[in-house]
């Protein structure tokens, strides 16, 4: 019971923030191409910030854009891209992403509408989290602005913190503290 209402509460938690931070707020859930994973016993949560351009086939009218409609549209297409392309693994197994949340991030620097980044909310369910394991993403946008990507892990119960960047010519880094 008591595993059921953390899980609950982060959740929750994390759509209270992604509530008060929509498209329109002038404020951003997470810097561009950054992400933090943060290390508790029961798993292992990231946030990542990604370029929309990470992803490929979700621009439905080629304009170079990527419109709500669009997100909207495509939203499944994302998440299977998200869940195939970045991963976690302990030598042996592959561990899933679950409770995957997207919010869309629109650029405040001009009066373009179209979504900029997105941000990526889930949760690896690691067993283990002291074991060895290496992190892996292999989504980058197509600006070479866009093919570093700064990770921030954090375990929760000492505080630890890595810092370490992930290029599309060397996507993975092993966690170990």
């Amino acid at each position: 019971m008591k595993y059921i209402f953390k899980n609950f509460t982060v959740m929750t938690l994390s759509l209270v923030v992604l509530a008060l931070v929509s498209p329109l707020a002038q404020a951003h859930l997470m810097k561009a191409q950054h992400g933090t994973l943060n290390i508790f016993e029961d798993g292992i949560y990231m946030v990542l910030s990604l370029p929309a351009s990470a992803f490929d086939d979700i621009d439905e009218n080629n304009d170079g854009k990527l419109s709500m409609m669009e997100f909207n549209n495509q939203r499944s297409t994302i998440i299977e891209s998200i869940t195939n392309k970045i991963t976690l693994s302990n030598f042996e197994n592959n561990i899933s992403l679950e409770g995957i949340m997207l919010s869309p991030e629109v650029a405040h620097d001009s009066s373009d509408t179209s979504i900029s980044q997105l941000v990526i909310l889930g949760k690896f369910s690691v067993h283990q989290p002291n074991q060895q394991l290496i992190y892996t993403n292999n989504l980058y946008g197509k600006n070479i602005s866009e093919q570093m990507i700064t990770i921030t892990a954090t375990r929760q119960s000492d505080g630890k913190r890595v810092v370490f960047e992930l290029m599309s010519d060397d996507p993975s880094q092993g966690l170990s503290f």
